[in-house]
């Protein structure tokens, strides 16, 4: 994930505490709950941005080298292989999300329990057995050409070749691809427990910062 921490920490937060700070921007609570419903709903929320920009960068070879790379530098996936190639952020505005890098990204840890802890885990882990494979698991094993992560778009289902051929035969053998709600759900559940480790655990996280201290901004 080095690739993407780095540029999310050192580009996108500083970004969106600009817009607030220096631009007069100031995030209201729709833009909390737009940013968090987009990432509960990773697998569906992306087709809107990511999985546009995901097929480009794959169908321009020169674009893939710069942007797309080294999430795909081996043919295996895991949930600490790096999370986007090195201009990637840059491509993509500084997040695959539309409204939750200015909404949520500001806020503590957030990003890190919510993507990282959530939906990186499901998506990139090889499970050891057929009723978890997944939609993302083979773009990276046998480069299927689904780009919209684990819950094919519509334009995915229309044109993907690898759609033809195996969606039929992976519904009956794998959970995530006969209930596309898993993924999310799962991602979900997830972002609970890494919630738990990291304050039990590790004592850090949302719930560990001193909010007493944040200066709230209401806009009527």
């Amino acid at each position: 994930q080095a690739a993407q921490s780095g540029g999310f920490n050192f580009t996108m937060i500083p970004l969106a505490l600009a817009l607030q700070n220096m631009a007069g921007y100031r995030v209201n609570c729709i833009h909390f709950l737009f940013g968090a419903a987009e990432i509960v709903l990773a697998n569906s929320s992306v087709q809107y941005k990511f999985c546009i920009m995901h097929q480009l960068m794959h169908e321009v070879k020169p674009l893939y080298a710069m942007t797309h790379v080294e999430h795909h530098i081996c043919k295996s996936i895991h949930p600490t292989s790096s999370a986007t190639g090195l201009w990637e952020n840059w491509m993509m505005g500084q997040s695959p999300f539309i409204v939750s890098p200015i909404g949520l990204g500001p806020i503590p840890w957030s990003m890190l329990q919510m993507v990282y802890a959530g939906a990186n885990i499901v998506v990139h882990t090889m499970w050891p057995s057929q009723y978890l494979l997944q939609w993302h698991t083979l773009h990276h094993t046998i480069l299927s050409d689904v780009y919209n992560v684990n819950i094919p778009s519509p334009y995915d289902m229309e044109h993907s070749k690898s759609v033809a051929k195996l969606q039929d035969k992976l519904k009956e053998a794998s959970l995530f691809i006969r209930y596309e709600a898993l993924s999310d759900i799962a991602a979900f559940a997830l972002i609970g427990v890494g919630a738990l480790i990291f304050h039990y655990g590790f004592g850090i996280g949302a719930s560990r910062v001193d909010w007493s201290r944040a200066d709230w901004v209401f806009v009527e």
